[in-house]
């Protein structure tokens, strides 16, 4: 072999160790600034970053059950709160893409009996970036009856008519209302259109083709499922279990409002694999990116924000969660950099925020 070519294969040799050690060290060097985050912010949860499908780091802190003694792992099952409403996007833009679904006819194209002077003006579209004028008869009803035993034995049909049919507070299209009784009708619709529970739905069209098994829709007590965490409203000095309504079993028709628990990885796999191509067409795609709403930042079920790193401005899909003491904040950018954040101890908003964008490198805002 000529010299020059041996040297440059020697070369070649010396860069293919030095790159997987230079990542590597980052890697390490993200740990270490998670553990300093943990310390500095009293999180409690799973912390995972990921590059596309790659996890970079995955790493419990706290407790997913402080009475029994057991410590959080990252196979501990968090509930996800609204991030359910994306997923709920996904089930009805999936339904899009096999023509049994639009975005834009009215819902009563579907549920011919609900609220007519509703069902007329409404669509999905509507529903889904929270535009529609259906006013939040759900929220007032659990903040008037304080726990979710109000609920009980309230099936469907009934919840659709008494929490999500009265009149429109505007007309739809006009402005943003954050209603969690939009989704009580999203759920009728597709319930409609496929003679299926949600439940099963988002089983069969995305959580099984995406492999997720350590997810779900929850349905009844929460802490009967394997792994759940328990919520608290704080774990130091020490634990406070939470008393929480939203703790209560819950009843299958807030299937989309708030119902999906998950793992960090499995929410890992679910934005790879909803974003990478493999599960929506590029127009469902590019659906989930695109803003409807720019003073919120509201696409459909949950937000897209611009944020810089590396000198270079990125669309990143930003969901900031709540379900009682369950608190997450889930991250995915355009390039595929990912942070996924599942608390279980009523962390602050602010605090998942810095923590989020500490991870990701995201540069400090100006002034």
């Amino acid at each position: 072999m000529p010299r020059f070519l041996s040297r440059l294969a020697a070369l070649a040799c010396a860069l293919a160790l030095v790159a997987p050690s230079a990542a590597l060290a980052r890697d390490r060097d993200l740990e270490a600034r998670a553990d300093r985050l943990a310390a500095d912010t009293g999180f409690d949860g799973v912390m995972l970053v990921g590059d596309g499908h790659r996890v970079r780091m995955a790493k419990a802190y706290g407790m997913e059950d402080a009475e029994r003694g057991l410590r959080a792992s990252t196979a501990t099952r968090y509930q996800t709160g609204s991030f359910s409403k994306w997923l709920a996007s996904v089930v009805v833009l999936r339904l899009v893409d096999q023509g049994r679904l639009s975005l834009t006819a009215p819902v009563s194209t579907y549920l011919p009996e609900y609220a007519p002077a509703n069902g007329a003006r409404v669509t999905l579209h509507h529903l889904m970036s929270h535009t529609s004028g259906v006013p939040n008869d759900l929220a007032a009803a659990l903040k008037a009856s304080g726990t979710m035993a109000a609920f009980a034995g309230v099936d469907a049909r009934t919840a659709l008519q008494r929490y999500a049919s009265s009149p429109l507070a505007f007309a739809p299209g006009e402005r943003f209302d954050y209603s969690h009784s939009n989704w009580l009708v999203v759920q009728a619709v597709v319930e409609r259109v496929t003679g299926k529970p949600y439940a099963q739905l988002a089983r069969e069209l995305v959580l099984r083709p995406l492999r997720l098994r350590d997810s779900d829709v929850l349905q009844g007590d929460f802490y009967d499922v394997p792994h759940a965490a328990r919520g608290y409203d704080a774990l130091h000095p020490v634990p406070k279990p939470s008393s929480t309504a939203m703790l209560a079993p819950v009843p299958a028709f807030l299937g989309q409002v708030g119902g999906m628990y998950a793992t960090a990885g499995d929410v890992q796999r679910l934005l790879d694999g909803v974003y990478s191509g493999r599960l929506l067409s590029p127009a469902s795609r590019e659906a989930l990116w695109r803003v409807n709403v720019p003073e919120q930042d509201y696409a459909y079920g949950g937000r897209v924000r611009t944020r810089r790193i590396d000198g270079h401005e990125h669309r990143m899909s930003w969901n900031n969660n709540s379900n009682g003491p369950y608190k997450s904040l889930i991250v995915r950018a355009d390039d595929g950099r990912t942070v996924v954040l599942l608390n279980n101890s009523r962390i602050d908003g602010a605090a998942l925020t810095r923590i989020a964008e500490s991870l990701l490198g995201v540069a400090p805002a100006d002034g």
